[in-house]
C-alpha cells in the first residue's frame, strides 16, 4: 500500500516536473513570438512604405509562423502530459483502492489457510505423542538395550529399576 502510494506521488512530481519545464519554454517561445510579430508588423509597413524588399518582409512573417507554432507545439505537449498524468494517476489510485480493498472472499481464504495449518499442527502433534516413550512408573535405567533408529528387540527397549520397593543387601 505504501508502495502504491509512494508510486502516485512519484507520477505527481514527475508531471509538475514535466509541465514546470514547459511551461518556462512556453514563456521563452512566447516572448520569441511577440518579438517576431512586432519585426513581422515592422518590415510589413516597411515593405508597403517601399523600404525594404518583399522577400525580407515574407522571411519576417516566416519568422513570425514558426515562433507561433512553436508556441502552439509545447501548448501541445502540456496537454499531452497532463492527459498522460490523469491517466496514470487514474490507474494507480485504481490499484491502490484494489490493494487496500478486503474482500470476504480473500477473509475466507485466510481463515481456511489458518485452519488447515492448525489441523496439520495438530496431526503432527499427535505423531510426535506416538513417537514419544513413556514409563509406566518411575524409577532408574539400567540398561538401554536399543538406540535411536534400532529395532526394539525381544527383550525390550531397556531395563528399568523401580527405586521405591529396594532393598539392598549387604554382605
Amino acid at each position: 500500500v505504501e508502495r502504491q502510494r509512494a508510486e502516485i506521488q512519484r507520477i505527481g512530481l514527475e508531471s509538475l516536473r514535466q509541465r514546470q519545464v514547459l511551461d518556462a519554454q512556453i514563456s521563452r517561445l512566447e516572448l520569441e513570438e511577440r518579438q517576431a510579430l512586432r519585426n513581422h508588423e515592422r518590415y510589413q509597413k516597411l515593405f508597403r512604405d517601399g523600404a525594404c524588399s518583399r522577400f525580407e518582409a515574407e522571411q519576417k512573417q516566416l519568422a513570425w509562423e514558426t515562433a507561433r507554432q512553436q508556441v502552439e507545439q509545447t501548448r501541445r505537449e502540456v496537454r499531452k502530459i497532463n492527459d498522460t498524468y490523469s491517466v496514470q494517476k487514474q490507474s494507480a489510485q485504481g490499484e491502490l483502492n484494489r490493494i487496500q480493498e478486503i474482500r470476504p472472499a480473500d477473509v475466507e481464504s485466510a481463515r481456511a489457510d489458518i485452519a488447515q495449518a492448525q489441523a496439520e499442527a495438530r496431526r503432527i502433534r499427535a505423531e510426535q505423542d506416538d513417537c514419544e516413550i513413556k514409563a509406566p512408573r518411575t524409577g532408574v535405567i539400567l540398561k538401554i538395550r536399543a538406540r535411536e533408529g534400532e529395532k526394539i528387540g525381544s527383550e525390550g527397549l531397556l531395563d528399568l529399576a523401580g527405586t521405591q520397593h529396594m532393598v539392598a543387601i549387604a554382605e
